[in-house]
C-alpha cells in the first residue's frame, strides 16, 4: 500500500483480515454491537469509579449503575454470541479461555452487587474494580499491543502478511 510504520515496515494488506460479509455472515453486526457495547461499558464504569460521587453521592451512583449494569450485561452478551458464531473457528482451548473471561468478569461482577446489597463498601468496590479489569482483558488490547509492536517493527504481524496467514488457515 505504500504506507509504512515508523519502524520503516511497510504496511501489508494482510495486516489483521477478518473474511468478508458473504463469507462470514453477520460478522460486522456481532462485533460492531459487542465494540459498542464495549465502549459503553468502558465509559459507564470508568464515570462510575470516578466521577459520581463527588457529582451526587451514593444516590447518583445507584442510578447510574443500572446504566452501567445494562452496558456491561450487553457486552457480556455479545461477547458469548461472538464465541458461540466463532467466525474465527477458534480452537477448543481458546473458546475456553475466552469464556473464561466472560465466566470470571461476570462472577465479580454480581459479586459486587450482592455486597452492595448488603452494604459492604469496600468489598463492592473491589469486586467491581476486577470485574473492570478482567471484562476489558481480550481481543482488543491484544489488537492494541499489535499496533504497538507493528509501530516498532516487530512482532507476528509481519510474518502473518509476507505468508498471507489469517486465523481460519
Amino acid at each position: 500500500l505504500g504506507v509504512c510504520s515508523p519502524s520503516g515496515q511497510e504496511w501489508e494488506e494482510a495486516y489483521l483480515v477478518y473474511p468478508e460479509e458473504a463469507a462470514a455472515p453477520g460478522i460486522d453486526r456481532a462485533f460492531g454491537l459487542h465494540a459498542l457495547f464495549g465502549m459503553l461499558w468502558i465509559i459507564a464504569a470508568y464515570v462510575q469509579m470516578v466521577h459520581v460521587k463527588r457529582w451526587g453521592g451514593a444516590s447518583l451512583h445507584r442510578k447510574s449503575g443500572y446504566i452501567a449494569t445494562l452496558a456491561f450485561l450487553a457486552h457480556m452478551t455479545f461477547s458469548v454470541n461472538i464465541l458461540c458464531q466463532d467466525i474465527a473457528k477458534n480452537p477448543m482451548m481458546v473458546k475456553v479461555m475466552l469464556a473464561s473471561v466472560v465466566t470470571i468478569s461476570s462472577t465479580y461482577f454480581f459479586q459486587a452487587m450482592k455486597f452492595a446489597v448488603a452494604k459492604q463498601i469496600q468489598l463492592h468496590t473491589d469486586c467491581m474494580a476486577r470485574c473492570f479489569l478482567y471484562s476489558i482483558e481480550g481481543a482488543g488490547t491484544i489488537r492494541t499491543v499489535g499496533w504497538i509492536m507493528w509501530l516498532g517493527g516487530y512482532g507476528p504481524t509481519f510474518c502473518q502478511a509476507q505468508h498471507g496467514a489469517v486465523s481460519t488457515q
